[in-house]
């Protein structure tokens, strides 16, 4: 399963979201905004942009061209 961190009203977040959904990918949505845990998640993955997918078995970023 992939995290994919996300905040509100961000576009790139929508267009990850809806290409796994397609793809049929299972994902885990993490809002940074949501809770101070999810924030320090982000941190640990250094996360800096809405839409980041992670890879939660190894912690590697994924980009949108290798799903």
């Amino acid at each position: 399963m992939y995290l994919v961190f996300t905040s509100p009203k961000c576009g790139r977040c929508e267009k990850v979201k809806n290409e796994l959904k397609l793809k049929n990918i299972l994902f885990k949505e993490i809002d940074i905004t949501g809770s101070k845990e999810n924030l320090e998640m982000a941190r640990k993955y250094g996360v800096t942009l809405g839409g980041t997918i992670i890879n939660d078995i190894d912690g590697r970023q994924i980009l949108e061209e290798d799903i």
